[in-house]
Formats: structure tokens, C-alpha cells, sequence
């Protein structure tokens, strides 16, 4: 044990730890989410980049293993002891500050705040009054992108392990992460947790931007989502897949000529963000328009 240098305790309390206990499914729905939000954040601290999909090489977990020495009485309380690579509790702790900060506060975003931007990006688009920024663009200010989506890689971990929180009146969960810097301690109950959330899982459409590629299959989506098609996107600047997705038929007219064709074509695209983040590699967007010259 001497050989540890950080220490995370995760605190279980409230409805959450009835007689000083906690069952196994709570555990299972709380600590591996926050295993991976710290992969994520030492992926970060290794990459400089964290995209869609990316995944901790098993050469680097033990930079990211959290361990399980002994159970300490109280509210139910684990002490992980760790080898987290330098500087990861650091990282971990400024991705958490803000939205933590924020999340004491009333967190209100109205439900149809993805639709209102994309109607203003189609306003836009029909008056000529979009910014023309290419993708090749947005690519070459990427270094200020993958910080962001860093973070919001670890939020959308962090809400996951939260939800257990969210759904248990009377619930408590305290996350500390000790750091050479001190320690940083998150405590999340019914109420934060659920603001926490929206913060971390709200999807906004940036400003549009052009993208150039080639439309690799176009579908009808089933179930009751805000789009009724999507279609797959191979860009000309990455050579990486994304996924369109497209409001409604008149859209999906607009590029079913294209489908499938070995020719690339323009569009106004906008980019879906979450906490203000998007991956401009690999990241899904929403038809916005054709581009016209």
C-alpha cells in the first residue's frame, strides 16, 4: 500500500446505505462509470486528444487502476488507492470545478433548445448569413476543441455513475479526489445530480460549418426521435465517418441524389455539442443545407 500515492474516497450515504450497507447493484452503477472517467482523464493527459470511441490502451490502465484495500465504516465509505498517473487528479479535479460549481445553482435549459438551433442555422443559411468556415478550418483551431471535449467525456461518465443519485430520494454520493493540489470533494444528492445531468447531457447545434465528403448510406430513423433520417458522412478533410442527421424529408430529398455516389458534394452541417463541445473529427452533425458557391 505504501506504494500508492493518491486516495479517492467514494462516499456512499443517505437511502443510498441503509444500516452502513450498500447492495451490489448501486456499486455496479456508480464505480465503473467513474473508472472510465478517469481512463478518460489520463487517455487525455497521454493523447492531448480524446476522440468519439477512444478507449484506454491496456498498456496505459495501470496509470488509471483504482484499488480497493479496506471498507471503512460510516456511511458506507471505499478508499480506492491508486497509482493515477502524475498530474490525472489535477486534470480530473479542473474538468469537475466548473460544472460542480454550476450545478449548486438551478440548471434550466428548455426542451426544444436543439430545434430553435437548428431553425437559426437554417434562417442563416437561406439569408446568406453563415459564417463560410470549412471543416479543414475548424481543424486547423482543434487544439482549443479537444480540452472541452475532454471534459465532457468525463461529465457524461460522471452523470452516468450519478443516476443512481437522481432516481433514490433521499440518496447521497461524495466523491473526494485527493491531488497535489489537495483535495477536491464533490458531494451529489437528488437535486445537484439531476442538475449536474442536464448540464452534462444537453445537446446543442453550434454554429453551421461546411463540410465536404461523400453520403455513404442515407436510412429513415426508426422510433420517435426529433430526426426521421440520418445518413452516414465520409469527409474529404479526415477521411473519418460521421453520422447526419437530418430533420425531416424535404432534408432528406435535398440528399438522397447524392447517396451512395462516387462524388463528393458541399453541405452546411452543424456540429452537436455537448457543454459547449464537439469532436470535429468524428463527431455527429445536423443537415443544416446544401452549400452553394
Amino acid at each position: 500500500m505504501n506504494n500508492f500515492r493518491n486516495q479517492i474516497a467514494l462516499t456512499y450515504d443517505g437511502t443510498l446505505a441503509p444500516g452502513n450497507g450498500v447492495s451490489l447493484r448501486t456499486i455496479s452503477y456508480t464505480v465503473p462509470h467513474i473508472q472510465r472517467a478517469f481512463d478518460k482523464s489520463v487517455y487525455f493527459l497521454h493523447y492531448n486528444e480524446l476522440r468519439k470511441f477512444s478507449t484506454l490502451p491496456a498498456v496505459l490502465h495501470a496509470e488509471g487502476d483504482l484499488y480497493i484495500y479496506a471498507l471503512e465504516k460510516g456511511s458506507l465509505k471505499f478508499p480506492f488507492l491508486s497509482d493515477l498517473a502524475k498530474g490525472v487528479p489535477e486534470l480530473f479535479n479542473s474538468f469537475m470545478a466548473q460544472p460542480y460549481e454550476q450545478a449548486a445553482h438551478e440548471v434550466i435549459i428548455p426542451g426544444s433548445i436543439i430545434q430553435t438551433d437548428l431553425e437559426t442555422n437554417k434562417i442563416h443559411a437561406a439569408m446568406g448569413n453563415l459564417e463560410p468556415v470549412t471543416q479543414e478550418q475548424l481543424l486547423e483551431n482543434e487544439a482549443e476543441h479537444k480540452r472541452a471535449f475532454a471534459q465532457a467525456a468525463v461529465m457524461k461518465d460522471m452523470s452516468l455513475a450519478l443516476g443512481v443519485v437522481r432516481k433514490t430520494q433521499g440518496a447521497i454520493l461524495n466523491l473526494a479526489v485527493d491531488s497535489e493540489k489537495g483535495a477536491q470533494e464533490y458531494e451529489f444528492n437528488q437535486i445537484n445530480a439531476s442538475r449536474f445531468a442536464r448540464l452534462a447531457t444537453t445537446k446543442r447545434l453550434e454554429d453551421a460549418v461546411i463540410y465536404t465528403g461523400r453520403i455513404t448510406g442515407l436510412e429513415k430513423v426508426r422510433g420517435n426521435s426529433r430526426f426521421a433520417y440520418s445518413a452516414k458522412f465520409l469527409s474529404r478533410a479526415t477521411n473519418a465517418e460521421s453520422k447526419i442527421l437530418i430533420l425531416d424529408y424535404d432534408d432528406a430529398l435535398k440528399l438522397h441524389p447524392y447517396n451512395l455516389r462516387d462524388k463528393d458534394i458541399s453541405i452546411w452541417g452543424a456540429p452537436i455539442s455537448t457543454y459547449g463541445s464537439f469532436d470535429p473529427i468524428r463527431g455527429d452533425f445536423v443537415f443544416v443545407d446544401m452549400f452553394q458557391e
